[in-house]
């Protein structure tokens, strides 16, 4: 009895809304993850990332930019939706939008690290932080590899 008195005592609480003092965007795929593997020979494959905007309700629209580095051939590895260009605007009420890339069959080049890495760059308010909080900055920078 004493056992289960100290289990419900010890889960009090795991269910309460974590709040944050701040606000923050990362990067994110669908289930939450921030990397990805695709394989070599997919082609038309079209996946969705999120930049994801954690903030109390707004008045104002935020932009954040991204970049990609990959040492990927744009054009014949991937290609990415005209529609999610860097800079991404937030109206108020927005705390979600994609980063649209459609990944093309292309044999892989063995000297190359075959990955492509979207990161979050700036924000036009600097009082966002780019990554979830802490040191770490989880979630500023997504990686795929195509393998």
């Amino acid at each position: 009895m004493i056992f289960a008195a100290m289990v419900t005592l010890a889960s009090c609480g795991k269910n309460d809304q974590v709040e944050f003092d701040e606000a923050f965007a990362y990067l994110s795929l669908e289930d939450g993850s921030s990397s990805q593997n695709i394989p070599w020979n997919s082609n038309g494959n079209l996946q969705t990332y999120y930049v994801n905007f954690v903030t109390p309700a707004r008045k104002d629209a935020v932009s954040f930019s991204y970049v990609i580095t990959t040492d990927l051939v744009e054009g014949l590895d991937y290609r990415k939706i005209a529609t999610t260009s860097s800079p991404l605007t937030f109206q108020p009420g927005i705390y979600q939008m994609p980063i649209r890339i459609e990944w093309l069959r292309n044999p892989l080049d063995a000297s190359a690290s075959n990955t492509l890495t979207i990161e979050l760059t700036e924000c036009s308010d600097a009082g966002v932080r780019l990554g979830k909080p802490g040191p770490a900055e989880r979630g500023r920078r997504l990686v795929i590899t195509k393998y």
